[in-house]
């Protein structure tokens, strides 16, 4: 009898472990692309840009921007709401521009350096000024009016855009549940500031699972192809990218990364105030964090942080994968970066695409805090 009980025991066990197991391996990656390699990267010069006393070396929002034939390096000091420009060529200083906030600027885009598009997170308001700070235009941001919390949160992966005719911002999801199917991601601006549109929607994916209200709903990325007047999207949990023209129409393709098996669900009955476990739910997951276009080579690189393998007296640390996609969305290689070595995690925002290749800040000695300073990763043929 008592030999009964243990296999019946066991049975459940093993039952309830293959149930948990099969929940917990929703959302696979069933990309099978991990076998291209035709590029990757291969590690090339160190380049600097010298800071001023009141700058700091940990920027979190950077856009390169040509105007006149002149490329520039730009970046945000959010302390003094500053606008910073550098000729990318030499990597000399260019200007300063003074941006007119109440608040700590988080995004912004260059139309030209007399009409600067600015935004502080949650200020609810979008300003178009001018380079000595007079406030040409602005519009109000508020929630799509759905009654879902909607709130924008530009970054360098989650730009504010300006396509010539209209100024573009994603705005994210405040959820306890699954993403409602209404809901948008993004904001349409016209020219003259004065309608806003709501556009695009999540996945299906964020329709049927439910990935926390916070992380996976937050750091949607997104760039744009001016060649093609392309959007492409990356959701965080998704494997796949989406590519659209007019936001009403859209195309999916495989990008996942060999590294990530899958992203299974939010723990049910976590809430989200308990810190620790929302902490290591998102650490020991892998999350899509990224997408940028290279316009000098037409590819495109989609930033993978994967699941972190860290013992309880280290660090917090996780490595990146670099997903390399051609101008048909292939996946064409992947590049592993690793923590401390290749990348700084803490500066992960700053990664971006120069004429030259991929620039990966590196950390400062403790005796250079007076700059910026990058390995450029060149893209390579194998």
């Amino acid at each position: 009898m008592k030999k009964f009980y243990v296999l019946v025991c066991l049975s459940l066990i093993l039952s309830i472990s293959s149930c948990l197991n099969e929940k917990k391996k929703i959302n696979l990656n069933d990309c099978n692309n991990f076998k291209n390699n035709t590029y990757s990267f291969t590690k090339g010069k160190n380049i600097s840009f010298k800071l001023d006393s009141l700058t700091p070396s940990n920027i979190q929002y950077v856009k390169f921007k040509t105007i006149n034939d002149s490329v520039f390096y730009t970046f945000i000091n959010h302390y003094t709401n500053t606008l910073y420009a550098y000729y990318y060529a030499d990597k000399s200083f260019y200007k300063s521009i003074k941006l007119s906030s109440s608040r700590p600027i988080t995004g912004y885009e260059i139309i030209n350096w007399d009409k600067i598009i600015t935004y502080a997170y949650k200020s609810n308001v979008l300003d178009l000024q001018s380079e000595s700070g007079k406030i040409i235009s602005s519009v109000n941001l508020p929630s799509n009016g759905q009654g879902i919390a909607y709130e924008q949160m530009p970054t360098t992966y989650s730009p504010i855009i300006y396509d010539g005719s209209n100024t573009y911002i994603t705005g994210v999801q405040l959820t306890s549940k699954t993403v409602d199917k209404e809901s948008k991601v993004i904001t349409k601006i016209n020219n003259s500031f004065t309608d806003k549109t709501y556009l695009y929607k999540y996945p299906e994916l964020y329709n049927n699972y439910f990935f926390g209200g916070a992380n996976y709903n937050f750091d949607i990325s997104y760039t744009y192809n001016s060649k093609q007047k392309l959007f492409v999207f990356s959701f965080p949990a998704s494997h796949k990218i989406y590519v659209t023209k007019d936001f009403s129409r859209s195309e999916e393709f495989c990008a996942g990364s060999r590294y990530v098996e899958f992203i299974p669900e939010y723990p049910q009955g976590m809430k989200e105030q308990e810190a620790t476990k929302l902490f290591r739910y998102c650490s020991e997951n892998g999350i899509y964090s990224g997408i940028l276009y290279d316009q000098y080579n037409d590819l495109y690189y989609r930033l993978c942080l994967l699941p972190a393998n860290n013992k309880e007296d280290e660090d917090y640390s996780r490595d990146l994968s670099v997903i390399i996609l051609d101008s048909k969305f292939k996946v064409v290689g992947e590049k592993l970066f690793k923590d401390k070595i290749d990348f700084e995690i803490k500066y992960l925002n700053t990664i971006t695409v120069s004429p030259e290749g991929l620039l990966i800040q590196q950390k400062n000695s403790f005796r250079d805090e007076d700059s910026l300073n990058f390995t450029i990763y060149n893209i390579s043929k194998n």
